[in-house]
C-alpha cells in the first residue's frame, strides 16, 4: 500500500453514500436514499475575565441538535407512517435509534445514534400521474442527543 504524507491512500478515499439504514427501538429496520440533520451547534457564553476589562472568557454552552430529515421511496409499510400519526394525535412515543451509512456492498461504514427521538414532521411528494416519477416519503425526526460511534 503507497503512502502518502504519511496516510495510505485507502484513509484518504471518501465514503460514498449509497445507502442508509435507519433502526428505530421497536421498529423493523428501514433503508432511506436521503439523510441530512446529523449535526448540532453550541451556545457560546462569554463571561468577564476578573480584572480585566478587555478580555472575555469563551465557553461551552447548550447543545442545539439539528433535526434529522430522512427521505425513501415510498412502499408497502405503515409503520414509520403508524408512528408519526401517534405522535401527530398527540401519542408522543420517544424511540432512541441509529443510522448506518451502507457502502456499495451493504456494509455499514459509519454509525451514528441518537435518544428520544420523534417525529415532527411527516409528508409525501407531490403526486403527478404525468411525471412518472418515484413517489418518496420523508420524516423530520427530533431528538435529544447524537454520538457518531462509527
Amino acid at each position: 500500500m503507497s503512502e502518502h504524507r504519511g496516510i495510505s491512500q485507502v484513509e484518504e478515499l471518501p465514503f460514498l453514500a449509497y445507502r442508509f439504514l435507519l433502526t428505530i427501538d421497536g421498529m423493523e429496520p428501514m433503508l432511506f436514499t436521503e439523510v441530512s440533520g446529523l449535526g448540532y451547534s453550541m451556545e457560546v457564553i462569554e463571561k468577564e475575565v476578573s480584572g480585566s476589562t478587555h478580555s472575555l472568557k469563551k465557553m461551552a454552552g447548550p447543545i442545539d441538535y439539528d433535526e434529522i430529515e430522512l427521505s425513501r421511496p415510498i412502499n408497502t409499510s405503515t409503520e414509520l407512517y403508524t408512528w408519526c400519526e401517534q405522535c401527530a394525535n398527540a401519542v408522543v412515543e420517544r424511540k432512541n435509534g441509529s443510522l448506518d451509512l451502507l457502502d456499495e456492498t451493504g456494509n455499514p461504514v459509519a454509525n451514528w445514534t441518537f435518544n428520544n427521538a420523534w417525529p415532527m414532521k411527516y409528508a409525501v411528494s407531490d403526486l403527478d400521474a404525468g411525471d412518472g416519477s418515484v413517489i418518496t416519503e420523508s420524516v423530520t425526526l427530533t431528538h435529544e442527543m447524537l454520538e457518531r460511534t462509527q
